[in-house]
Order: C-alpha cells, then sequence, then structure tokens
C-alpha cells in the first residue's frame, strides 16, 4: 500500500491524510464509502470533531432533559472518542478497507445483475464436452462483458459509495444500473440488425419499435 502515502512534512504530521499524495486522496475521495478526513488522529482535545459537537444533542436521550446539562456538556460520541485513538496509518487503513469492501460489493451486484447470462453460460457448459470447450466462448464473452458494463454503471452511479446511506438506496441504484444495460445491449443489437439490412443505424425496428435515446 506504499503508493498510498507520501512523507510527510513536519508541520503536517498530526493530520489523518495529510502524508497521502494527491491522486490517492483524490482516489479515496471518489471511491471510498468511508472519506479521508482532515481531523487530528491523535489530538486529545475535544474540538477536534466540532460538527459531531453539533449534531448530537447529548440531553436528548436523558429523561432528566437539561438537569444535568453541566453532566452532559462532557458528553463525546463514541465514534469521536474511537477516532482521536487512532493513528494516521489506521485511519487510512479504515478508508482502504472500505474501499475494498466497496469494490467486493460492486462485483457482487454486477454478478446478480447478469444472472441470465451466467445462466447461459451455464447451460452452454451443460450440453456436451465438445460444445463446452468450443462453442461457449461467446457466451463467455457475453457474461464477461455484461460484468465489466455492470460494474462501470453501478460506480458511475454511486453505489455503495455513502456509508451511512439506507440499503433501500443501493437496492435501487443496483436495479436502474442493470436497467441501464439492458437498454444498451438493446441499442447495440438494434445497430447491428441495421447495420447488416442496410439501414440507416438509428432508424426504427421493424416490429416498429423506436430507437433507444
Amino acid at each position: 500500500m506504499g503508493w498510498f502515502w507520501n512523507t510527510p512534512s513536519d508541520s503536517a504530521k498530526d493530520t489523518t491524510f495529510s502524508h497521502l499524495s494527491p491522486e490517492a486522496r483524490a482516489f479515496l475521495e471518489k471511491e471510498a464509502p468511508i472519506k479521508p478526513s482532515t481531523s487530528q488522529a491523535g489530538s486529545s482535545s475535544p474540538t477536534s470533531s466540532p460538527s459531531a459537537a453539533k449534531e448530537v444533542d447529548p440531553t436528548a436521550f436523558s429523561a432528566y432533559g437539561p438537569k444535568y446539562s453541566d453532566i452532559w456538556a462532557q458528553y463525546r460520541p463514541l465514534g469521536v472518542v474511537e477516532a482521536e485513538a487512532k493513528t494516521p496509518q489506521m485511519a487510512v487503513e479504515d478508508v482502504y478497507t472500505s474501499y475494498k469492501e466497496r469494490q467486493a460489493g460492486i462485483g457482487r451486484a454486477a454478478l446478480e445483475n447478469c444472472v441470465f447470462e451466467q445462466a447461459a453460460l451455464h447451460d452452454c457448459y451443460g450440453n456436451g464436452q465438445l460444445r463446452s470447450l468450443v462453442g461457449c466462448r461467446g457466451e463467455s464473452r457475453t457474461l464477461d462483458s455484461c460484468y465489466k458494463s455492470q460494474q462501470a454503471f453501478l460506480k458511475q452511479l454511486g453505489y455503495l459509495s455513502d456509508a451511512n446511506r439506507s440499503p433501500e438506496v443501493d437496492e435501487k441504484i443496483q436495479m436502474h444500473a442493470d436497467k441501464l444495460y439492458r437498454e444498451q445491449v438493446k441499442r447495440e443489437a438494434q445497430i447491428e440488425a441495421n447495420a447488416a439490412a442496410g439501414r440507416p443505424l438509428d432508424s426504427p425496428s421493424p416490429d416498429g419499435e423506436k430507437p433507444l435515446s
């Protein structure tokens, strides 16, 4: 993982991601659900995460309301305490782990969306040894194309890009990615059919269906 960081300067050693190269930081900002932060990793100051203090009202969890506000004023969320105990390297590892988990999740979703292509290849392999050795290359290429295209759509649509997002949102993104791929396949087939028949590439199909835009 050496490419993820440069040698930090003395003035920036205490920041969590100051040792990342600009390219690596931009990459993680885009691809990892847990985003790089500029917060102090090893500082013991309670002001290291001011946004967390604004977002959480500790008295809201107390049956006594503001009665013990002086005690609740010392409350700090567990996430803030854990973040302060992490070294810069641990913080980078957390972000990189979230990136790897997202990549694995995208791969699983892409395979789920390519279930028809997987079934076609499985059926081809089951039709005899000779066909599986010679005649399944088309099905294999189709599955590979589906898998790579689905991955690309899922990434571009932001699948699993937010660790705090509802799973229902990512499920809708997965379905939309599959819809986009099916439309792409349909359009490519229509273009090939038009080219074979000598029709303009963007002309409607013989059954009257309009070309996809």
